[in-house]
């Protein structure tokens, strides 16, 4: 199998920053793995399609490198799924799926659980000073 060189931008940066600086991985990390694979790997993808559409998360999240959604906002998406925090052990659920919380259940989900902006308030910080400051400057 030939070989093509790559350039590879920030070798360095962390991809996976694991729990202890032995654990982390890097750009450069990866690339070494994928040039040790290569010959079992690229048989395997031969004749796939190479996909260069971009699929966005939501209609507002479809920028690059936006792949979080804010908490608890409608999806625009059949059967309207919410994004939802989860509890770590739900993530070993067998039917955890992304559209398990739509707005028809996440009211009986919320119910269960403590308001998730009940300490909201501590976090209020009073706007008349840099109003005050922002007037000073437009005058």
């Amino acid at each position: 199998m030939s070989r093509v060189e790559v350039d590879v931008t920030h070798p360095d940066r962390v991809l996976f920053p694991g729990r202890s600086s032995q654990q982390r991985i890097t750009k450069r990390d990866l690339v070494d793995y994928y040039y040790e694979v290569v010959d079992t790997m690229l048989p395997h993808l031969k004749g796939r399609p190479l996909t260069v559409q971009r699929f966005p998360l939501d209609v507002a999240r479809n920028a690059y490198a936006q792949t979080a959604v804010a908490p608890y906002s409608v999806q625009a998406r059949p059967g309207a799924p919410v994004a939802t925090p989860l509890e770590w052990d739900e993530l070993d659920s067998p039917d955890l799926r992304a559209d398990r919380f739509t707005t028809r259940e996440i009211p009986k989900r919320l119910a269960g659980q403590r308001d998730p902006w009940a300490d909201m308030s501590r976090h209020a910080r009073s706007l008349s000073g840099p109003l005050q400051r922002l007037a000073k400057l437009r005058a």
